[in-house]
């Protein structure tokens, strides 16, 4: 529950989030105020059954999640944010390279992919020129090891598309063979 003035000021569930329109609605209320946990429940969840299974794991939903999650950890990209985070003021380089560090100990695409955009960004902003930045190094360096939800993405869809090439040409060389 929250009060109807936080309502008033952070806005309503954005429509452009597909999977996580929740998330991002209590990401900007956790970033708007204090949360308290009240002492019963207030509220009840129940699963139905024969809804359609919004939940299945797929890798273009992955995907879209990870894009959703990453879309909404940019809330935290502001100074009042990134010194809740980091405990740093500002958003200048350190608090930036701290909040991305901070992202890097999530194990999760989307923190990953967010910590890379705080680097890149903070990286062209604040390396000197002529000599790499070795923090900034250090911390880009595990998610340039990692593996990209996009590039997991792009290799499903071209085993997907294999699969379909390999099932025409049997397809195709059954008919042949038929009498």
């Amino acid at each position: 529950m929250y009060r109807p003035e936080m309502y008033g000021r952070i806005g309503p569930e954005r429509p452009a989030f597909q999977f996580l329109p929740d998330f991002d609605l209590w990401v900007r209320l956790a970033l708007d105020g204090t949360f308290r946990l009240l002492p019963e429940p207030v509220t009840a969840y129940r699963r139905l059954s024969g809804q359609g299974n919004l939940s299945a794991v797929t890798p273009e939903r992955l995907a879209a999640i990870a894009m959703e999650q990453s879309v909404i950890l940019r809330h935290f990209d502001r100074p009042d944010a990134m010194e809740a985070v980091t405990g740093l003021s500002g958003g200048d380089a350190a608090a930036r390279l701290a909040l991305a560090r901070e992202a890097l100990a999530v194990p999760s695409q989307a923190h990953r992919y967010f910590a890379m955009q705080v680097l890149l960004e903070t990286g062209v902003a604040a390396m000197p020129s002529g000599a790499p930045d070795a923090d900034f190094l250090a911390a880009a360096r595990p998610l340039l090891r990692d593996a990209d939800v996009f590039q997991k993405l792009k290799v499903a869809r071209l085993r997907a598309e294999r699969d379909k090439y390999r099932e025409r040409a049997e397809a195709s060389r059954r008919s042949k063979q038929s009498p």
